[in-house]
Order: C-alpha cells, then sequence, then structure tokens
C-alpha cells in the first residue's frame, strides 16, 4: 500500500439569495463555481441541502454561518454553509464531497468547521477547490474530549446520551433547541455522539446546525429555535434543561455502549475501534445501522465470553465462525477451541460442521482441534470424540481433506473397547455392533480391524461377542480377512447354525449338490436388517470360489432386496458377476421359471434395461418354444408384475422392451403384469396408451391376453376420464366380440358390459353408442339381438330406441355392407318383377308343359348338389312371399284407398313408420331415392319368359341372394311385433349407414338401388294377389305341386313346382 498522503480537492459553487425573493430559491444566481462543477451538481445540491442563514443575536455581533452535511442521489454527500451579508441577500456555498472523503475522515468534523469558518470569495472572483489533506478519523484524545464535552452538555447524565444514541441508531431525528450560537459548541455536540459509533458509520449521520423547519429538512440532527415538544419521528434535546424527550427504548447496541460508558470513556472509544469491522460487514448486507450495531454489539460480548471460556450461545458462536469475515485469526482458533468443548461436553455436534473446513485453512487451527480432540479421546470422552469425528466425515464435501481426522477415529473407538475388555459380554457386544452400518463417508476398516483385534479373544468364548465379531468382519473387512477370521473353529463353534451349515460348502472342493436354499438361509441368520449386507457378502464368497449353484432361486430373491437396497451400488459388480454365471444358455436350461424370472429382475433392480430384455430375448428364443411359449408369456408377465421397481423406472425398463424384436404380444404380456402390479396406477398411462393401441390394431390379442385385462384396461381409461382411449378399447373389445363363435353366448354382453363402463360424458356415451351400432350391424343377428335389451336397462328408452332401429335395419340389409343389401335388393327387383310380369302377361297360368319347355331353354346345367339347393330355396321364397304379402294385408286390407294413399305419401315424407316387410322395401326406397318414386312396369314387349334370359346358374344364384333379403324383411317386422321403431331412430340409422359408404360408391349404387327396392316391393305385392293363401297352406296340395300332379295357379305355387322339378320328384 502506497504511503503518499491523500489529498482531496472538492468541487463547489456558491448561489446568492436576493433579500426580497429569499423565499423563492429558484432566483438564487450562480455567483462563482469551480472547474468541476456540472449543472446535474447544482440541481442535486439545491434539491438536498435546503439551509437557512441565521440572523445576528445582536445588531453588531456578526450573523453566525449555518453548516450542514447532507446525503444525495446523483452525488454523495454535499456539505453547505450559508451567511447573510450585510445587505441582507443570503450567500450559499455547496461542497460536493464522495464518500471516500468521509470514510477517511471517520467522523471529524475538523474540515468542516474548517469549510465554514473559510470567507466567502467574493462575486464573480475565481473560486479554488477545498483542499482536504491528509484526511484522518479524530485520534482517542480527540473522541475523549468531544465525549467529556458531551456528558457536559448533558450534565453528566448518560442516561440522556445513551437516549440520544438510540435515537441517532434506530434512525430516528434528533432536534436540539435552545443551543448557544457557537458554531464550535454545536460541532462538539454532534462530534460527541459520533464518537459513540464505529468510525465505519459515523458516514451515515448528517446534520445541520441551524434549520427553522427541522420537519422537513433531510438531516439527522439539526438545531432548531425554540420548540416545547419534539416532531413526529424525533427526539427533541432542550441544550438549556439538558432534558431529552420522545427518545425511543435503548436497542441492544445503546445498551452495550452505555455500559462501556458508565465504566470509563476509553472503553468507549476502544470497543468503537473493535467494532468498527464488523459493523461494516454488516453494513455491507444493506442491513439497518440499527441491526448493523446490534450484531457488533452482540459480538463484542460474545468474544468476551469466549476468550475468558464462559458459557456462550452455542448457535451464535457457530454463526460468527460460519459467516462473519471480521474474526481475526486469534478469536477464530478461540471460538473453534470453545465450540468444540462445549459440543463435547453435551453430545451435541450439531454446530460443528465447519470446524473440519476451517482446520484444512489454517494451521493453528487444526493443531489445536486435533490436540484438544487427542486429549478428549485419552479420557473418558473417547465415543464423544469417535461420534463427533465420524459426524465430521460422513458430511464432509467430496473435496475436502479429512485424512489427519481418521486417525482420531480408530484411536477414540479403540480406547473405548480397551475400557470395556472386562465388561459383560452383552455390554461389549453391544458397544461392537454400534459400529455396524456406519456412514459411507466414514472410512471404518481401519476401525473395524482394530475392534475385531481387541475383541477376537472375547469372540472365542461368548456367542454374543462372536455376532458382534462376525457382524463387523462383513461389513468392513476384505474378503480375504473375512475368510481367515471364519476359518477359527472356535469362533465358527460360536455362530449361527445356519451360518455354520453353509461354511463347509463355500469351498470350490465341497461335494454337490448343496441343500437347498442354504445360502439364503445364512443370510438370514442375523435378521432382516444385516439379511442385504450379508448376501452380498457370502454371494461374492461364493463365486470367488466358483460355487454359483449355491445362488438358486430363494438367494437371487435375496439378492433382488440387496440391488434395490442402498447397499446395491456397492455390491454392483457382485451382482454382474452372479448374472453372468447364471446367464450361460446351458446354465439357464437347468433352472425354472422361477429362477428366469429373478434372473430379470435383477438386471432390472440395477438398472441393466436392456441387458435384461437380451435375456428376455435369450431364454423366449431357446427355452420358451413351441408348447412352452404360453410359460414364456406368463414369465413375462410375472417378471414385471412383481418386479421391485418405481414408476420411473419401471417405464424405462419396458421402453427398452419395446424397442426389441420382441413379439406385439410378448410385450402386451410384460405390459399388462406392469399394470397389474401397480394397480393400473394412473402414472403408467403410456403403458396403457400403448396397449390400447394395439388391442385397437390386432383386436385378436384380446384372445391371447384375456378379456378380463381388456376390461380393465378400459377401467383404467374410464378411470382417467380418457375419451380416446376408453373408446379405442371398446372398439377393439367390439372387433374382439365379433369373432366369437355362435355357440360362444357372451359376446354381446361383452360388449355391453364395456359400453355400460362410459358413464362420465353425454358426448364419449355418444361416440361408444355408435361403436355398439356397428357391433349390431356386424354381429350374428342372434347376438345382435341381445344387444338393444342389455344396454337399453341400463341406458334408458332413448338409447334402447337406437339400438333397437339399428338390430331391424341390421336384419333387412343383412350387416354393415350396403353394397351386398344393394345387390340382394337388385336382384330379388329383377327375378320377382320377370316372374310377376311373366303371369301378367299370360292370359291364363301356363300348364305344367309350357313351364317345361320354359326350363329346358334355359342354358347352363347344374350338379345334382345345385339342384338340391334350388329345389330347397324355391319353397323359401314362396313360402316368405306368401308371409310378407300376408302380413301387410293383415295390417292394411281393411283401410281405404284414400286411408292407404295418404299412409304411402307420409311414408314417402318419412312421417311415419314403416309396418311391414312390404312397406320398409317402400320406405327405404323412397328415402335412399332421395323421395323420388319408381313405378313398376309388368308388361313385356319381347318374347314372354318366365326368367327371362337367365341360365340355370344365374337362378340359382339370384334364388339365394334373394332368400336371405325375404327372409331378413320377415325378421325385421314379425308378424307379433307389439311396438313400432322410433321413426327418428330409424331414419337416423339408414343414414348413418348410408353415410359410411364412400361417395363414390354412393354414386355408383343409388342409381339402381333406390329402383330396386320399390320394384321388389310392387312386385311382391303383385305376385301376393293372385296366390291362393289357403291353397298353399293345404299340405296335399303342396305335395301335389311338389309331384308335377297339380297344375299352379299363380306363381308362388310355381315355386312349389318348380321345387319339385329340380328335386326330381316328379320323374
Amino acid at each position: 500500500m502506497s504511503d503518499r498522503p491523500q489529498v482531496f480537492q472538492l468541487e463547489r459553487f456558491s448561489l446568492v439569495v436576493p433579500a426580497q425573493v429569499a423565499a423563492r430559491p429558484i432566483s438564487a444566481s450562480l455567483i462563482s463555481r469551480t472547474a468541476g462543477i456540472r449543472p446535474e451538481h447544482v440541481i442535486e445540491a439545491r434539491r438536498v441541502a435546503t439551509l437557512t442563514a441565521q440572523r445576528s443575536l445582536t445588531p453588531l455581533a456578526p450573523p453566525p454561518v449555518t453548516l450542514g452535511l447532507f446525503r444525495g442521489e446523483t452525488v454523495d454527500y454535499v456539505a453547505a454553509k450559508a451567511l447573510l451579508t450585510k445587505s441582507g441577500d443570503t450567500v450559499i456555498q455547496y461542497l460536493i464531497i464522495p464518500s471516500a472523503v468521509l470514510r477517511a475522515l471517520g467522523g471529524n468534523l475538523q474540515p468542516l468547521e474548517a469549510f465554514a469558518r473559510e470567507p466567502l470569495t467574493p462575486p464573480n472572483a475565481p473560486l479554488q477547490p477545498f483542499v482536504i489533506a491528509q484526511p484522518r478519523p479524530p485520534s482517542p484524545e480527540q473522541q475523549s474530549d468531544a465525549l467529556l464535552a458531551l456528558l457536559g452538555y448533558c450534565r453528566n447524565n448518560i442516561r440522556t446520551v445513551s437516549g440520544l444514541l438510540a435515537s441517532m441508531v434506530q434512525g430516528l431525528g434528533i432536534a436540539v433547541t435552545g443551543a448557544p450560537a457557537s458554531l464550535r459548541d454545536r460541532l462538539t455536540f454532534i462530534q460527541g455522539l459520533l464518537c459513540l459509533l464505529p468510525a465505519p458509520v459515523r458516514a451515515a449521520v448528517t446534520f445541520a446546525t441551524y434549520s427553522p423547519d427541522p420537519l422537513h429538512l433531510p438531516a439527522q440532527i439539526k438545531f432548531t429555535p425554540n420548540l416545547s415538544a419534539p416532531p413526529p419521528q424525533h427526539a427533541l434535546f432542550d441544550w438549556r434543561t439538558q432534558t431529552l424527550t420522545g427518545n425511543p427504548p435503548e436497542d441492544a447496541y445503546t445498551k452495550f455502549m452505555r455500559a462501556q460508558l458508565q465504566l470509563d470513556i476509553s472503553l468507549v472509544i476502544e470497543q468503537t475501534e473493535k467494532l468498527a469491522r464488523t459493523a461494516t460487514w454488516r453494513a455491507m448486507r444493506r442491513e439497518t445501522m440499527a441491526n448493523a450495531l446490534a450484531w457488533a454489539s452482540k459480538r463484542a460480548a460474545l468474544d468476551e465470553l469466549v476468550l475468558q471460556r464462559q458459557p456462550a450461545d452455542r448457535e451464535m458462536v457457530a454463526a460468527v465462525l460460519r459467516e462473519d469475515p471480521t474474526l481475526s485469526d486469534e478469536l477464530r482458533v478461540a471460538y473453534c477451541s470453545h465450540l468444540l468443548a462445549f459440543s463435547l461436553a453435551l453430545g451435541d455436534y450439531s454446530h460443528t460442521e465447519m470446524i473440519p473446513a476451517l482446520a484444512a485453512q489454517s494451521k493453528e487451527i487444526a493443531d489445536t482441534v486435533y490436540e484438544q480432540l487427542w486429549t478428549a479421546a485419552s479420557g473418558e470422552r473417547a465415543m464423544d470424540v469417535y461420534n463427533l469425528v465420524s459426524r465430521w466425515l460422513a458430511q464432509a464435501p467430496p473435496a475436502a481433506d479429512l485424512s489427519r481426522w481418521r486417525t482420531l477415529l480408530a484411536m477414540s473407538a479403540g480406547a473405548r473397547a480397551n475400557q470395556l475388555l472386562d465388561a459383560p459380554p452383552q455390554e461389549f457386544a453391544a458397544f461392537l455392533e454400534q459400529f455396524i452400518n456406519a456412514a459411507d463417508k466414514v472410512p471404518m476398516e481401519q476401525v473395524a480391524t482394530q475392534l475385531i483385534a481387541l475383541a477376537r479373544r472375547r469372540a472365542t468364548e461368548d456367542a454374543e461377542t462372536a455376532r458382534a465379531v462376525f457382524l463387523l468382519a462383513v461389513y468392513y473387512l476384505s474378503l480375504g480377512n473375512l475368510q481367515r477370521l471364519v476359518a477359527e473353529s472356535a469362533f465358527q463353534a460360536h455362530l449361527p447354525l445356519s451360518v455354520r451349515e453353509l461354511l463347509p460348502h463355500l469351498r470350490a472342493d465341497a461335494p454337490k449338490p448343496a441343500p437347498p436354499n442354504v445360502l439364503a438361509r445364512a443370510a438370514e441368520a442375523f435378521g432382516e436388517v444385516h439379511q442385504p449386507m450379508l448376501i452380498g457378502r457370502l454371494t461374492d464368497w461364493a463365486i470367488s470360489v466358483q460355487r454359483s449353484d449355491l445362488i438358486d432361486t430363494e438367494a437371487l430373491s435375496s439378492l433382488i432386496k440387496l440391488a434395490m437396497s442402498p447397499l446395491g451400488a456397492r455390491f454392483d459388480q457382485v451382482i454382474q458377476n452372479v448374472l453372468d454365471d447364471l446367464s450361460a444358455l446351458n446354465t439357464l436350461r437347468s433352472m425354472s421359471a422361477e429362477a428366469h424370472s429373478k434372473l430379470i429382475t435383477l438386471h432390472l433392480a440395477r438398472g441393466r434395461y436392456y441387458e435384461a430384455v437380451e435375456l428376455i430375448t435369450l431364454c423366449l428364443d431357446t427355452i420358451y418354444q413351441g408348447a412352452r411359449q404360453t410359460q414364456g408369456a406368463e414369465l413375462l408377465r410375472t417378471t414385471f408384475r412383481d418386479a421391485p421397481l418405481g414408476i420411473p423406472e419401471l417405464l424405462s425398463a419396458l421402453t427398452a422392451l419395446q424397442n426389441s424384436s420382441l413379439r406385439p404380444v410378448q410385450r402386451a404380456h410384460a405390459d399388462l403384469g406392469a399394470l397389474e402390479g401397480r394397480n393400473w396406477d394412473a402414472a403408467l398411462q403410456p403403458v396403457t396408451d400403448r396397449l390400447s393401441a394395439l388391442f385397437y390394431n390386432d383386436p385378436r390379442l384380446i384372445a391371447v391376453v384375456g378379456v378380463g385385462a381388456a376390461l380393465r384396461l378400459l377401467k383404467a381409461a374410464v378411470h382417467r376420464k380418457d375419451s380416446v382411449e376408453a373408446l379405442r378399447v371398446l372398439n377393439a373389445l367390439a372387433s374382439y366380440a365379433l369373432t366369437f363363435s355362435d355357440q360362444e353366448l357372451q359376446a354381446a354382453e361383452l360388449v355391453c358390459q364395456a359400453y355400460n363402463l362410459l358413464d362420465w360424458s353425454a358426448e364419449v356415451r355418444t361416440a361408444g353408442l355408435d361403436v355398439v351400432r356397428d357391433y349390431i350391424r356386424r354381429a350374428p343377428a342372434e347376438q345382435a339381438a341381445k344387444v338393444p335389451q342389455l344396454v337399453g336397462l341400463r341406458q334408458g328408452e332413448a338409447v334402447y330406441k337406437a339400438l333397437e332401429a339399428t338390430y331391424r335395419v341390421r336384419l333387412v340389409t343383412g350387416g354393415a355392407d350396403f353394397g351386398v343389401f344393394a345387390e340382394q335388393a337388385q336382384t330379388a327387383a329383377l327375378l320377382l318383377m320377370d316372374i310377376a310380369a311373366y303371369y301378367e302377361n299370360e292370359r291364363q297360368p301356363p300348364d305344367i308343359p309350357k313351364l317345361r319347355r320354359n326350363i329346358e331353354v334355359m342354358s347352363g346345367g347344374l350338379s345334382e348338389a345345385e339342384r338340391r339347393r334350388l329345389s330347397e330355396n324355391a319353397i323359401l321364397i314362396s313360402e316368405a312371399l306368401l308371409k310378407l304379402y300376408q302380413r301387410h294385408q293383415k295390417r292394411f286390407s281393411r283401410r281405404s284407398r284414400q286411408e292407404l294413399e295418404a299412409r304411402q305419401a307420409a311414408l314417402a315424407r318419412s312421417e311415419t313408420v314403416p309396418q311391414s316387410g312390404i312397406e320398409m322395401l317402400q320406405w327405404l326406397g323412397i328415402r335412399l331415392g332421395e323421395g323420388r318414386t319408381y313405378l313398376p312396369r309388368f308388361q313385356r314387349e319381347a318374347a314372354n319368359y318366365l326368367f327371362g334370359t337367365r341360365s340355370l346358374n344365374m337362378l340359382l344364384r339370384e334364388m339365394a341372394l334373394v332368400v336371405p333379403l325375404l327372409h331378413g324383411l320377415l325378421a325385421a317386422l314379425p308378424e307379433d311385433q307389439t311396438a313400432e321403431s322410433d321413426l327418428q331412430a330409424l331414419c337416423s340409422e339408414v343414414d348413418d349407414l348410408w353415410a359410411s359408404v364412400a361417395a363414390a360408391r354412393q354414386r355408383e349404387l343409388q342409381p339402381t338401388l333406390a329402383p330396386s327396392l320399390q320394384h321388389a316391393a310392387a312386385a311382391i305385392l303383385k305376385l301376393g294377389e293372385k296366390a291362393n293363401e289357403r291353397a298353399l297352406q293345404d299340405a296335399n296340395r303342396r305335395r301335389q305341386l311338389i309331384s308335377g300332379r297339380a297344375q299352379p295357379r299363380n306363381a308362388l305355387e310355381m315355386f312349389f313346382w318348380l321345387s319339385g322339378y329340380f328335386s326330381g320328384a316328379q320323374r
């Protein structure tokens, strides 16, 4: 540091305020300034330093100077002096003071007094900077004189002085009234107050030696004319009566300084000097003056207690050690020693964690602490030292050098062990066992080695000591040292039986096989607490002597617990060795499925997910093939169900599985196992989403994994109110139900059960209803028939009506494929129109020879089976046509022509529900034809043939298409029907079904579909009109028609004759 003297040249400027406008400072004129003054200096100084000049007390006396010190915002400080001239004008000179100057002065007001007494420069004369050379704080003598003067001004009333100090510390203003006009007296009063503060804090105190309006002057200490009561937020000191009013209660610093002041003024000076660094540090933390000084005073008192080795607040001692940078090296050593002594005495080490770090930075601290601990460990405090050093080692940061404390660890433990060598076995064993399970960072091998050496003789004499020694060895000794210890037969004799049974097999030359579970039982000999450590050490021993055959299923279960325990990382290599030894293909082939599952789980427990997948793949590809594939699937399911993994780890494991070459169904079993093992936890949503997508894309997988799993998957989506996933699973279940055979009667029940779960949203229920409707369209009629009732019972009448309409339309159309229905309708219309036209154009029914000629001219040929099928279909068509006509007539034969025409019009407008199969065809034809009607023509211009130009093969095919259409119409509108379908639901079903057809396909079908439906209805009516219902119902008549002995009198009878013709009954 340079010894060159400091010289500060402070910029200044002067203003004059004319007497007549003294109340208007804005009219002031700048009369002189130094070169460094800028406009912003003038503005800031005028804003903060609003001084008022004093008038002379007597006509002959010169007017006194007013001096003030103020804190600025754009400048650090502003000093100002104001003086009245003979002409009554006020001259004010401002001095710009950097904070460095005030810090260097340390509360010394002499340079400011010199500034105040310096004569004013004449107007417009050059103004030089004000020079402060070698600024210093006041000397101890000067401070003593100022304090004595302050006491004198207060009549030696220390309570008054402490009240002034409390006001100053707590930020209150101090108004002084009745003071002499002497600038020296007033500045001495301020100097005395400043000397009660540490030097660095004194710069925070501002003042003005005169202010007629103390409430609005921004200074802390101000002298004012007569006041009888203190202004708000001010204390009032009356110089004449030496009384103080309005002062606040004493704070900690004020109490401390009052105590010093009561003893000797020199102590005040000494303590303010000592507290300077601490107060500065606290002030730099942006604390208030009160808080900074309170801490400083507490520190001073604490220093005394520590140096005198008296009890002190350990928390505060630790806080000072940890945080206070102003602590001297000597005090830091004393603080460490004090804290250590009292922590050992109390057995509470919670505030000592910083001592090792401090010792690493200071050899003096390190030596003092080490000697202190060594002395304590040699006496009755051995275990206190052990516990303290253990705590330090356990809590040390990674880079800390704590090597010198480790010797204390073994020394203190050994010292206590020596003291207990003759103690009862239980007490000695309890002492040894407390060293088990030490923190990971505590180096215990040296401690354990020393303790075992001291206890070895006693371990051959009693079981309690043998147990403790064995556990110490298991936890801390190397494998070689552990083996040598256990080799002593006298020591072995006191170990548990299960351990003694294992030891003979821990040799490479031991006979095989060993008893089952011998390794796992030995690991459990000392209870669940020590089982993970024992299984790890004993497994390591077994692997080292090439006895991996000892690691059976129970041992693997114990290793999984070890892998999941805090000791897992320590035994990671041991676990890897086990996995390497047992994962050989020949070894795997000899193991059970449970053992395979445990091996895979061991990989998972240590986070080796891709290694687990490799082992799974190996097992499935080489062991679980053919008839054992089901076992392989169950292996995956149980492994992931029982794996002791958290949700994040489980998701990572399943992700590794998804990225493998396993088949989707195998991965699905793993996913299901994971869900079952965690009770379908919502956090496993990625897994449920994946399964939903899998079932949706291939519903057949539900048969492999089980319907119960699929339903549980749906319930999980419902619980989450996940609409997308719930509908995907419902879709998959419905698609899967379509694969059921007719004998499996639960298909409809499954779909209904799944749909009824969608109960949280009308929107979801509507979307789900579309899935159920689609199932009805595609399912066998027997299954589809049950759905409306099953769902309607739960969901209400509206849902029932919608599904009932779907079922009726499904019966008519034969399913969801409009293309097949369109072909059936067109075929039926053409065939029935041709037959009706033939009979319409014949004057009388054709005789049998003519009918034969109509058949014989048809091209093509049929096999015997085809002739039988055509024969059967002929009777089915005749019977169906008759029933359709009879049911229609039963409903409408008694109605007038006008009523029928009105009904046809309502039917065309979809204002009424079709009540017969014939009306259903008419309504469908008009609705799908967008309201158009197509009138049939039964007249022929060309040659009149019964079946037109068809071949026999075409006739066979067309009749096969017509039969299901007619039967569907009969089933959709049965004779015993008691309730009509809902019109709106029926319209919606037809519209939705038609909308499901692609637009191009609609354009292709519509020109023929609508006319075909209407023409088919007309043909059925035409054929039914000429039928003799009683004759067709006469069994004898039917036999005669079939045998060819009776003449057919109409088209429906002709079908019976046709049946006999092709069946060979007419030969």
